[in-house]
């Protein structure tokens, strides 16, 4: 009862993340991003290209950032891009922390990366 109560709270805004006038949401494939222009030859490929396919394969996740209000549409790009990815940290390698005798610790640790993070030129230098 108390899901069904948090899900109708959120009104099918799941996976959706507001904070202040910004929204985080996915990619849905059917949002053009012909017109979407970091200024990088490289990270707009990949946008447009291959984070669909990436999503496909389960290698990464890519979500848009918008300012409430702001509808996407062919000549109206999202404000910014972002592709995360699952990855790992070796536990070897961040000796900054103390271990404890007999305890036993995991080799690695579930981690989240930022793959591939870009923002439309025409909003660079906004405090994006």
């Amino acid at each position: 009862m108390l899901a069904k109560r948090f899900w109708n709270a959120l009104n099918g805004e799941r996976n959706r993340f507001f904070f202040q006038e910004w929204t985080l949401e996915p990619l849905c494939p059917s949002i053009s991003l012909k017109q979407f222009d970091c200024g990088d030859t490289d990270l707009n490929e990949f946008f447009k290209i291959d984070a669909v396919k990436n999503e496909k394969e389960l290698l990464g996740k890519t979500y848009l950032i918008t300012r409430d209000g702001y509808q996407i549409t062919e000549k109206n790009p999202p404000v910014a891009l972002i592709c995360y990815c699952n990855d790992s940290i070796h536990v070897n390698l961040a000796n900054d922390f103390e271990r404890l005798e007999g305890v036993n610790y995991y080799e690695y640790l579930p981690a989240a990366k930022i793959a591939r993070l870009t923002v439309h030129k025409d909003f660079q230098g906004d405090d994006i």
